[in-house]
């Protein structure tokens, strides 16, 4: 089912994360790739079926150069709501240099994260269990731990009680 994890920290530094477990036909493996670079600092990453995500970036890939604005409408266009299946976010720098985060959900809900120079704003994407991995990075980075240990702590947490998401995990990272 995998976990995604976005945070902006006072919309300057970016951090993008996902665990790296797969599982096709009951093996499992932990190097799965699920973050993809669509452009510089513009990224796809999605959990769920691997398949069927792969599909979705194949149909987007040549639409990344349209304003991002127009670039979402495409994805949620192709991103088709079915229970158990996907979970998209697209997050980056958009065209006017400014950090976003928009996700579809497995339930076709949309979210565009809000952003401000004083805030700490995140998502997390994930089949199952969503509220309570939010709740769990909420309350780390509440307690002021840097970013990068409530990621971790957050994708360890979620691998202690999912057995579909691992401990190890990607992390993207950069400033504007």
């Amino acid at each position: 089912m995998s976990i995604i994890i976005c945070v902006v920290e006072k919309d300057k530094t970016f951090y993008l994360a996902s665990d790296k477990r797969a599982i096709k036909n009951g093996i499992i493996k932990d190097n799965y790739k699920k973050i993809y670079e669509l452009k510089r600092h513009v990224y796809f990453s999605m959990t769920g079926i691997a398949e069927v995500g792969l599909g979705v970036l194949a149909k987007i890939q040549d639409k990344i150069n349209l304003p991002i604005k127009d670039f979402l409408i495409e994805v949620d266009n192709e991103v088709i709501v079915n229970n158990k299946t996907l979970t998209v976010m697209i997050s980056g720098i958009d065209e006017n240099n400014k950090l976003f985060i928009w996700q579809k959900n497995n339930s076709g809900d949309i979210r565009i994260v809000d952003l401000g120079p004083d805030l700490i704003s995140y998502s997390i994407s994930s089949n199952d269990n969503s509220d309570l991995f939010e709740e769990h990075l909420r309350k780390c980075i509440i307690s002021g731990r840097q970013i990068q240990y409530c990621i971790a702590d957050t994708i360890n947490y979620a691998s202690s009680i999912d057995y579909t998401i691992s401990s190890g995990y990607d992390l993207i990272m950069f400033e504007k």
